[in-house]
């Protein structure tokens, strides 16, 4: 059951107790820091720090729910992990499940950037089986991210947090389909591509999360049969 700033008001569990001022300094700043000057498609300062913030309290989930399970682990705990106020934490998270929400997102904007730059005649294949295209991600994200997937495969709520996160970005790769074939805006059939890309990998990655992280060849091995499969179309 997913908890919410209500849920855990009904717990009656006490909030952990205010940050030292080393964690807290980074929503301090997000509050008095003025508007950045910066480059048009370029995040803020402000918006660089939240993302921060953001990811340490995935780092904090992730772990919490792997050792515990979501149903176990409370809002109360990711707080208390990270070194926050539950306060603070509903100011991030609008449930302790989308506490992990931004692992999911920086994949799939990851992937809507490298499509944007992707040139014109190079298959989109190309870019899906050749080096990771979630260029914004560390390689303690990208394990982030598996082990987040692997945790959407037996917990339903995280699976549609991830699902949402990832089709956030369904509009911008098929504009950068649609960009790829001369088009000025996206069609039904840009439409139809975005969200069958996004649907594939949602798909492999779920089954490629319980790979051993150093077995790639049957990583790219999954992604050649999901693809292959997408491309194929329906049995209709």
């Amino acid at each position: 059951m997913a908890e919410s700033p209500g849920a855990a008001g009904r717990t009656g569990r006490a909030a952990p107790a205010e940050a030292a001022p080393r964690a807290e300094a980074a929503p301090r700043a997000l509050a008095t820091s003025a508007p950045a000057v910066r480059k048009p498609g370029r995040p803020s300062l402000s918006e660089v720090k939240r993302r921060e913030v953001r990811l340490e309290i995935a780092r904090a989930a992730v772990r919490l729910f792997h050792d515990k399970g979501v149903e176990q682990t409370s809002a109360a705990d990711i707080a208390a992990e990270v070194g926050i106020s539950l306060r603070t934490l509903w100011r991030y998270v609008p449930s302790k499940e989308e506490a992990v929400s931004v692992l999911f997102t920086l994949a799939a904007e990851g992937l809507a950037n490298r499509l944007r730059e992707l040139p014109p005649g190079e298959p989109v294949s190309a870019l899906l089986l050749g080096e990771p295209w979630q260029d914004q991600m560390t390689p303690e994200v990208g394990r982030l991210v598996r082990e987040a997937t692997r945790l959407t495969r037996d917990e339903p709520a995280l699976r549609k947090i991830a699902h949402q996160a990832a089709f956030t970005f369904q509009s911008g790769i098929a504009a950068a389909f649609a960009a790829r074939a001369g088009r000025e805006e996206a069609g039904l059939e840009d439409k139809v591509h975005a969200a069958t890309l996004l649907a594939t990998l949602a798909v492999v990655e779920q089954e490629a999360a319980w790979c051993d992280p150093s077995d790639e060849p049957r990583r790219r091995e999954l992604l050649r049969r999901g693809l292959r499969a997408a491309s194929e179309g329906l049995p209709l």
